[in-house]
This record gives structure tokens, C-alpha cells and sequence, in this order.
């Protein structure tokens, strides 16, 4: 899940520096999902209810295809 607050453009960064997303794994019996941040070249395996917020200006992030499970 993804939350966006205090929008002001997607390509305006520098106006847009309270901008943070909040990603959070819930559900049962899944695979895969996992949160990349590719500047930092890591890649982050959430566990059940765990929640990861960044700032969205600052590094480009994806999360990957749930493979299997809701």
C-alpha cells in the first residue's frame, strides 16, 4: 500500500519536500512484494504489519509483483 500526502506536483520535488510515501505489507499467505530503493540498490523483504516511510523526492523505489496469495 502506498500513501501519498501533500501532493503538489509529481515533478516538482523542491515545492514538494513534505511529500512522503508509507508502504505497508498486510494480508496472509503471499509472495514476493518487496520494496526496492534503486539509488540505494537494496531491496527490502516487509513482514506482516511492518511499515517503511521515505521521502518519495529523495530515491526512486518499486514494489515488486505479489507472485502469489492476496
Amino acid at each position: 500500500m502506498g500513501l501519498n500526502q501533500e501532493l503538489v506536483s509529481a515533478s516538482s520535488c523542491e515545492e514538494d519536500w513534505k511529500q512522503f510515501n508509507c508502504i505497508m505489507r498486510f494480508g496472509d499467505g503471499f509472495s514476493d512484494g518487496d520494496l526496492v530503493l534503486w539509488q540505494m540498490r537494496i531491496q527490502i523483504e516487509l513482514e506482516i504489519a511492518n511499515e517503511f516511510c521515505f521521502n518519495e523526492c529523495m530515491v526512486n523505489y518499486e514494489v515488486m509483483e505479489v507472485t502469489a496469495g492476496i
